[in-house]
């Protein structure tokens, strides 16, 4: 991953990402590693909308209004589209919680944006995103904010924990003030061109 660096800073409260984007470096993606983010969908594709309804269907018409509403519905194959906006997830000391969510590696599953506008992740007394018990994921796409800029606590950003085969590609991870993208007990992680910062 990246961290940042001097020059032109990437306004948080900007609403674009075109900055970061332009300053991501990607590495060069390993044979092994690229169909783990370059698979096409093979299982259903959910929808998940600042302004949905968790009562919804899930439909790209009928977005789902939670993250964590929308993974609670995905089985192997499957894609979750999140558009733009700020979501606060809760769940205990994990904003957004993975657990027991596992994929295939024909079958990986998918949480990422839905457009080039990244939705924007809060929530969580010490970690924004935890992926727990689970295999064969790929988020793309996010952006975390974490509270250290308010109340000083060291959040993580992304935990991955007892977990394998799980890619975090092209998100944008900052204000944690702990850990950026971490994991524990984990293998198989692949960490492809993100942006970490605070």
């Amino acid at each position: 991953c990246s961290g940042g660096s001097k020059g032109t800073a990437y306004d948080p409260a900007s609403r674009t990402t075109s900055e970061l984007d332009s300053a991501i470096q990607a590495p060069s993606v390993p044979k092994s590693l690229s169909t783990s983010t370059t698979l096409a969908p093979t299982g259903a594709t959910y929808y998940v909308d600042s302004r949905g309804n968790d009562s919804n269907t899930g439909t790209k018409d009928e977005p789902f209004k939670t993250i964590s509403h929308g993974v609670d519905r995905l089985k192997a194959g499957d894609t979750l589209m999140i558009g733009p906006g700020r979501y606060e997830e809760d769940d205990g000391d994990a904003g957004l919680r993975i657990k027991n969510l596992n994929g295939t590696a024909a079958k990986p599953i998918t949480i990422a944006a839905g457009s080039a506008e990244k939705p924007r992740l809060t929530g969580g007394l010490w970690k924004t995103v935890a992926v727990e018990k689970s295999s064969f994921i790929v988020l793309r796409g996010l952006e975390t904010i974490g509270t250290a800029t308010t109340d000083k606590k060291p959040t993580s950003a992304i935990e991955i924990i007892d977990s394998h085969h799980i890619t975090v590609a092209g998100s944008y991870v900052h204000d944690g003030g702990g850990g950026g993208i971490g994991s524990i007990r984990s293998n198989h992680i692949s960490v492809i061109g993100n942006y970490v910062a605070g």
